[in-house]
């Protein structure tokens, strides 16, 4: 079982996904998870194997390579800091783990992160004023 931990900075909100990547069995897995959504997408050699809605913290996707059973795991492990893990199990053996946290963002990335909540509240305020709900 080999074990490697990388610590790798992503930018939020201008990276649309975090991306996961993993070399295993001469191929290439690749899983993306939306920072704009709960969308997750697993590729293994650039082919999409399987796309989910996931609303957890903890999040699963097994498939199959070469006849061999895989596993990827995703975590939140500090939600409101953006601290995710992403762990490759293969045959229930723990292979790799990638961890990648938010990068602190500049007063230009909060200031586009508070304003796009403001203009969302405002727009879903003035909804149900108007729909009356």
């Amino acid at each position: 079982m080999s074990d490697s931990h990388s610590f790798e900075t992503y930018k939020f909100p201008f990276t649309r996904a975090i991306e996961f990547k993993f070399e295993e069995n001469n191929s290439i897995i690749i899983y993306k998870i939306s920072t704009w959504s709960p969308k997750e997408e697993l590729f293994v050699d650039g082919k999409l194997i399987n796309k989910k809605y996931s609303f957890g913290l903890v999040s699963h996707f097994k498939f199959e390579l070469n006849n061999t059973a895989y596993e990827v795991e995703f975590k939140y492990i500090k939600y409101f800091v953006g601290e995710v893990q992403c762990s490759l199990i293969q045959d229930n053996t723990h292979i790799k783990t990638i961890n990648k946290k938010r990068q602190k963002g500049s007063w230009k990335s909060q200031a586009v992160l508070i304003g796009t909540a403001f203009f969302i509240g405002v727009l879903i305020g003035f909804l149900q004023d108007f729909l009356g709900l």
